[in-house]
């Protein structure tokens, strides 16, 4: 399905990189449920997760300028692909207000490329 072991490995390390993302959103939540944003945003561990979450958008901004517009929306998508879009959208959900979130155009055109997908569109991560 995927090729060659080095195209597998650069999948599996892809999806990786948008997990570490995604925990690093989710646990930042988390936090600031118990305590406060300021009480916890500014410490060495918010700094921390803050970075790993930039650094990862612009990792997965640079993966999906790969596709150059041309997304695979129409065939199953990889690990990869599937990680990174759940990692933008919950990002868009609690972090687009925040002016440290990196703008990432080729990301934002490869997640609502997915979209055409029963599969992500329908798991969106939405407030109710």
């Amino acid at each position: 399905l995927l090729g060659s072991p080095e195209k597998a490995a650069g999948v599996l390390s892809r999806a990786g990189v948008a997990v570490g993302g995604i925990d690093a959103s989710v646990t930042t939540i988390i936090t600031r449920k118990v305590t406060a944003p300021a009480l916890f945003d500014e410490t060495p561990v918010g700094l921390r997760r803050r970075r790993t979450m930039i650094e990862t958008q612009r990792r997965l901004e640079e993966f999906a300028c790969n596709f150059n517009g041309q997304y695979p929306s129409d065939k199953a998508p990889t690990l990869d692909i599937i990680c990174a879009v759940v990692l933008y959208d919950y990002q868009q959900l609690r972090y687009a207000d925040q002016g440290w979130l990196p703008q990432t155009p080729a990301l934002k055109g490869l997640a609502e490329a997915m979209r055409i997908r029963p599969s992500f569109a329908e798991t969106m991560p939405r407030i109710v």
